[in-house]
């Protein structure tokens, strides 16, 4: 906290979607060569070219103050959103997987008509929810009442 002041405002802040980033990403630190701090970033990234330093010291005439943590956090969003969005896609698959098998497995019924039932259960991912976790009965009520409907 001494050397890098700006780092209060980041205290006790939580990350958002902590636990998809960290099953994405796992919970290993480097150690040894590979290990990197913040200090190490900030000075390659300041030495990156003359024109941001122009630009900093040009700020800094004008009275703006830049905030190194704010492109780290905007990095951080933007990584917060394609990692909830792969979250997504993975819990997707796995849902239309398990449907799949939990229609096409229905017995008495025509399987043309059960992939009609399942495309429209994929499409209402509520109803596909509700299919899954019904028994065996409701869902044999649920594909004949969804049967008369296509008559």
């Amino acid at each position: 906290m001494q050397e890098n002041p700006w780092a209060k405002e980041l205290l006790n802040v939580p990350i958002e979607q902590y636990e998809e980033l960290r099953l994405v990403c796992g919970d290993d630190q480097a150690t040894g060569s590979l290990s990197r701090s913040m200090s190490d970033t900030q000075v390659e990234e300041g030495n990156e070219g003359s024109s941001a330093q122009n630009k900093s010291s040009e700020d800094r005439r004008r009275g703006k103050r830049t905030r190194p943590w704010d492109d780290v956090m905007a990095k951080v969003d933007g990584l917060s959103n394609q990692v909830g969005k792969l979250t997504e896609a993975l819990v997707d698959d796995a849902f239309v997987e398990k449907l799949y098998s939990e229609v096409l497995g229905m017995d008495g019924f025509d399987m043309t008509f059960l992939e009609k039932a399942f495309d429209y259960l994929v499409a209402h991912q509520l109803e596909g929810k509700k299919f899954i976790v019904r028994r065996l009965e409701m869902r044999r009520e649920w594909l004949q009442t969804f049967a008369s409907t296509l008559d």
